[in-house]
C-alpha cells in the first residue's frame, strides 16, 4: 500500500516533528534541520515506500526506549520538498511556520550570508503567540 500526496500531508500534518538549530562550525555557523515523524508501526513501511515514490530521501532509526522505528529526513532538498508540500493550516507541532521560514531564507540562500545567525535565532526566537492569534497586537 501506497499514500497520494495529499495523504502523505495529512500523515505530516498529524505526526511531523520540525527541528531547526545553528551549530557552530570552524568557519562561524551552519544550519542543521531535520523532520522526525513517530509512526504506529503499521504505517512505518507505507509511508516508507510513499516518501521514496516523492523522491523524499529518509531514514529509519530506533530510538532508545521506543519499540518502534521513527523516519527521520535530513536532506535539505528533501526537507524544502516536504515545506512545499505542507499547507499553512494548524499541525500538530506549531513550530512548521517558524520551521517553513527558516527553510525557506535557507533555500534563498541567506543562511551564507554574515549576520544569519542572528536572524535566524530572531525567527526562532519569536513569541508563537504572536505569529497564531494577530488580535493580540
Amino acid at each position: 500500500m501506497m499514500y497520494s500526496e495529499g495523504q502523505i500531508q495529512g500523515i505530516f500534518i498529524l505526526t511531523a516533528i520540525p527541528s531547526f538549530s545553528m551549530t557552530t562550525v570552524k568557519g562561524g555557523y551552519e544550519p542543521r534541520y531535520k523532520i522526525m515523524m513517530r509512526l504506529p508501526e503499521h504505517l512505518l513501511e507505507p509511508v516508507g515506500r510513499s516518501l521514496t515514490a516523492m523522491n523524499i530521501h529518509h531514514v529509519m532509526i530506533r530510538e532508545r526506549g521506543r519499540r518502534v522505528d521513527s523516519i527521520i529526513i535530513r536532506r535539505r532538498f528533501d526537507i524544502l520538498r516536504v515545506c512545499d508540500i505542507m499547507p499553512n493550516s494548524p499541525t500538530k507541532s506549531k513550530s512548521w511556520r517558524k520551521f517553513k521560514r527558516v527553510m525557506e531564507m535557507v533555500r534563498n540562500g541567506e543562511h551564507l550570508e554574515e549576520d544569519s545567525k542572528y536572524r535566524f535565532e530572531m525567527i526562532l526566537n519569536e513569541n508563537e503567540n504572536e505569529e497564531t492569534n494577530p488580535s493580540s497586537r
